[in-house]
Formats: C-alpha cells, sequence, structure tokens
C-alpha cells in the first residue's frame, strides 16, 4: 500500500520530482519499494513506499501524492545555470515594471533587493498617497531612454505589445501616477512601502521545456496571496525566448493556485482507473465461450467476482451524482450513480458458472480513457467540506468530475467519485 502520510500536512518535496516513476499500484495494494530520485532543481529526494498490515476495518484510505510538475526537462549544469542567469534578468525586470517598486517585489536573493534605489533620497513626495521618489539605481538606467532600453531587453515586443515603445512610456511614465519620473535632471522612480507580496526563489525553478531558444518555467513563490488558505500554494508559469541582441527575454507569463489537497484526493482515486476499466472490459477470452440461461458468454479473465466487483464499485461511487446543473457530468443531484452504474456494468453482463466468470458475448465493450489532471484550475466548483467538482482532460477535451470525501487523521475517509465518468464504448 501507499506509504500512510497526514492529509493535512502533504508533502511539499514531491513537486519537484521529475520524470518520477508513475504509482501504478491501486490503492487498494501491491507491495512498493523505496526509490531515489536526482532531480535538475539540484536536488536528491528518497521517496519511500513502504509494507503496511491490512488497515483495520475504519474505512481511512491513505491518499497518494501527485506530483504536478511530471513532465519536466532534463537539462545539464550549464544550460541550467544559464536559464538561471536569463530569470534572475528577467524577474529584476519585472520588479522595476511592476508598479510602486519596494523591496518584496524582487526574488529572493536579487542584487536589487536593497539597492533598486537611493532610498535615503527622498527627491518628491507624491501627495496622493504619501509615496516617495527617489533615485533609481545608475546600474538599470539614469535616463529616460535608457530605461526604455532596459526593458526591451527584458520583455519581447508580444509581451508589450506591437507599438513597444509607446507602449511602455504610457506604462512607466503615465500622467495619472507616473512610476518613473525625471526630477531635477535626476531619474526616479516611485518607492512604496515594503508589502507582503509574493516573492520567486530561483532554486525551486522548474524547466517544463526546452528547445534552445525557448524554455518554459515554473516557480512555487515562498508566501501565499491575501486570501490563500491551507493546502493552497502559488505557483507562476513563464515562457522566455532568445534573440541575438538581447538574448533571454519575457515572452508570456502566467500563474495558478495549486489546490494540494485536492489534487491528492483526484489523483487517490484515478490510481483505480486500471481496475475500473478490468470491470468495464472483463479482460475476455473470446475462445472459450458458454451458454448460460440460453445467452452466449465469454469466459473473462478479470480477477475479480461479481461479489468484489459489486463491492469495489460500492466503495468507489457514491449513491448518487452531486454533478452540478449544466456540467459536462451525469446531470443533477437526483439522480442514482452507484446503482445504476453496478445494474449497468455489472449485473446485466456478468455471469458466473462452475466456479468461472463470465461476460455476455453481446454486450458492448465499455473503457474508461485516459484520464490527465489539470493542475493550474483555479476555480473549482461546488468547493466545501465534503465535495468538489474539478476539470480533468480526457483526449484532449476538458471535463469536470465531482470528488466526495471527508478527512480523518491519515487520510480520507470517505472518499469517492461523485459524478458520472466519461466511460466510452469500444468501436
Amino acid at each position: 500500500m501507499i506509504k500512510k502520510i497526514t492529509a493535512i500536512a502533504l508533502s511539499v518535496l514531491l513537486l519537484t520530482a521529475c520524470h518520477a516513476e508513475e504509482r501504478k499500484q491501486q490503492v487498494t495494494g501491491t507491495t512498493p519499494t523505496e526509490t531515489t530520485v536526482t532531480t535538475p532543481l539540484t536536488l536528491t529526494e528518497i521517496i519511500t513506499e513502504e509494507v503496511f498490515p491490512e488497515p483495520e476495518d475504519n474505512g481511512i484510505i491513505e491518499l497518494a501524492v501527485y506530483n504536478p510538475f511530471t513532465d519536466c526537462v532534463k537539462v545539464d549544469d550549464s544550460t541550467r545555470e544559464e536559464l538561471t542567469e536569463a530569470m534572475k534578468k528577467i524577474l529584476d525586470g519585472m520588479a522595476f515594471y511592476g508598479a510602486h517598486v519596494n523591496t518584496g517585489q524582487f526574488y529572493i536573493g536579487s542584487e536589487y533587493e536593497d539597492n533598486f534605489a537611493d532610498t535615503d533620497i527622498v527627491m518628491e513626495t507624491e501627495p496622493r498617497n504619501g509615496f516617495v521618489y527617489s533615485p533609481l539605481n545608475p546600474e538599470i538606467a539614469e535616463t529616460e531612454e535608457e530605461l526604455i532600453e532596459y526593458f526591451r531587453s527584458v520583455f519581447t515586443e508580444k509581451w508589450i505589445g506591437e507599438n513597444y515603445e509607446e507602449n511602455l512610456r504610457e506604462i512607466i511614465f503615465n500622467e495619472g501616477l507616473r512610476d518613473y519620473k525625471t526630477i531635477d535632471g535626476t531619474l526616479c522612480v516611485l518607492v512604496s512601502p515594503d508589502s507582503a507580496l509574493k516573492r520567486d526563489d530561483l532554486e525551486k525553478m522548474i524547466i517544463l521545456d526546452y528547445d534552445g531558444t525557448t524554455a518554459k518555467i515554473a516557480m512555487e513563490s515562498t508566501a501565499y496571496n491575501t486570501g490563500a488558505t491551507a493546502n493552497v500554494r502559488f505557483f507562476s508559469n513563464w515562457t522566455i525566448t532568445k534573440c541575438e541582441e538581447y538574448g533571454w527575454r519575457l515572452d508570456s507569463t502566467g500563474s495558478f493556485y495549486y489546490y494540494e489537497l485536492r489534487m491528492n484526493l483526484l489523483h487517490t482515486l484515478l490510481l483505480n482507473c486500471n481496475k475500473i476499466n478490468d470491470v468495464l472490459s472483463g479482460k475476455t477470452d473470446k475462445s472459450v465461450t458458454a451458454v448460460i440461461d440460453g445467452e452466449e458468454y465469454y469466459l473473462s479473465e478479470a480477477d475479480m467476482s461479481i461479489k468484489e466487483m459489486t463491492e469495489f464499485f460500492t466503495d468507489i461511487f457514491h449513491t448518487k451524482s452531486l454533478a452540478e446543473e449544466n456540467n459536462y457530468g451525469r446531470g443533477t443531484n437526483t439522480e442514482l450513480l452507484r446503482d445504476e452504474y453496478i445494474e449497468k456494468y455489472i449485473n446485466a453482463v456478468y455471469a458466473e458458472s462452475d466456479g468461472a466468470l463470465y461476460r455476455k458475448a453481446s454486450a458492448p465493450e465499455w473503457y474508461l480513457p485516459e484520464i490527465k489532471i489539470r493542475p493550474d484550475v483555479s476555480i473549482i466548483k461546488r468547493d466545501n467540506l465534503s465535495a468538489f467538482t474539478v476539470p480533468i482532460v480526457i483526449d484532449g477535451e476538458s471535463h469536470p468530475i465531482t470528488v466526495k470525501y471527508g478527512i480523518e487523521v491519515g487520510g480520507a475517509k470517505p472518499l469517492c467519485f461523485a459524478s458520472g465518468l466519461p466511460i466510452k464504448t469500444l468501436e
């Protein structure tokens, strides 16, 4: 069984593991091993899975840990160093570009964190908010034209927009509340009080893709934004491109909240998909047939009895669908789920004879396609203490899925699908 973890204090380290071997064991069993994974984040992590005795009859399901960055790539040390330096330049540029510069806007360890401006000198006070203008660090720029060129070395035309210089001037020198202003011949920056803004940590940089001229990078912030709660983490993602004149520049950026506990709950359920497919397909041997009650059946090689299949479906499906109206799921919460699935996929197609399991020859062959989790989902519907709905990806398309759960010490009780799965018929 998968190593037992506390549902509230879930492991942070696994988020940085790249190309970690997928946990293919079902939640209900198999004997795991101990594995050492060396990641491109200069961290070596020990992922330990142990053999546990059969659980007590308390119904607790131990949670598996989902790694949202299994698709990150490995690069050599020199490439990683190059990309790290590129992100230092870009993150510094973002801090200077952001409205009302302060120490908290710089990444952890930035050389400009405490000297982005000569804050001991107040050239002017902004009367509307009390912020002050101080001389900008001359290493960045000494004139407005140099400042425009500095930003040109940080951001691509795609990021700023077609009218590059015009857009920049409008943003940083606008008449409404200028972030930069030349006072008595000195280029000054508007300095605001330090704040609790999120700050990126380059030690946690994850390289998602790299081809020599384009790189996709993700980073976890060290502090939550306002409104973040337990088991919610914040990630930023960046696409940077390389050109001859300026080197690496920012092409696009975004961010998302990562709902750690909910993703682990969903991941734990999805580890049962292979077993669900065993029930749906029956794993039949069409060369061996039997006639039962006047109808032809194929021998099933599924390693379960009808009773075991029924117990499995009873555990993994809620009594009724909790899918909200207008969802792509199974409809409103007035519809049954568990009993209909047991009747359709088990009772109506299976029979036992002489100690062997058979599947009706005329029954459709069903299957559950590969389900991919979307870790970047920021909005989860029906968010409460016992159920949530989150989009998954099936065959490149987004579908919502509802999970019912209850938190107990060491895991979840209960934990089951509370909406229909996107089951398909084999053509």
